[in-house]
């Protein structure tokens, strides 16, 4: 017999910057959470693992997606919001790259790499994160903010634990 799961009732924003989506963040005590691609979030709403007051969406902070390159200084900034998908088909011209984008290639079908994000992937820190391991071998860092700071962190120290 086909039974339905509902989601639950919640609030749902998105604002277009990242002063906005913290603003919304900082009034409600920690009973919002963020929706990047939505792959792991939605289902743990659905199964009732979390139950968010608030969902913001960050798909509308264009200065969260995407690859950039610095040319002079050989860094490279994914954006949280990046998907697999574009992570896979970047131009990489950085040496050791090439892991991280073939390792996006792979990641679950179409579908979820058109979704899932590498700011999704890090946070959740899930032990099969497919970009997590390449990042780190890269020395990768994080970018943190709230509304009062923001600062940079080593991903390697970042994540603590499956799912920390």
């Amino acid at each position: 017999m086909y039974s339905s799961m509902l989601m639950p009732r919640f609030d749902f924003e998105a604002p277009t910057s990242v002063e906005a989506a913290l603003g919304l963040l900082a009034g409600t005590r920690g009973e919002a959470r963020l929706l990047a691609g939505g792959t792991d979030l939605l289902v743990k709403i659905k199964h009732g693992v979390i139950r968010p007051r608030l969902v913001v969406s960050l798909s509308r902070v264009e200065a969260l997606t995407g690859v950039t390159s610095a040319r002079a200084s050989g860094a490279v900034r994914i954006g949280p919001l990046c998907t697999m998908a574009t992570l896979a088909q970047a131009p990489w011209e950085a040496p050791g790259l090439e892991a991280l984008a073939e390792g996006a290639a792979v990641v679950g079908g179409p579908i979820i790499r058109n979704r899932a994000t590498v700011g999704g992937n890090i946070v959740t820190a899930r032990p099969c994160a497919d970009s997590v391991a390449p990042l780190m071998a890269l020395d990768a860092e994080v970018e943190i903010c709230n509304t009062q700071w923001e600062r940079a962190h080593a991903l390697n120290g970042f994540i603590t634990a499956p799912g920390e």
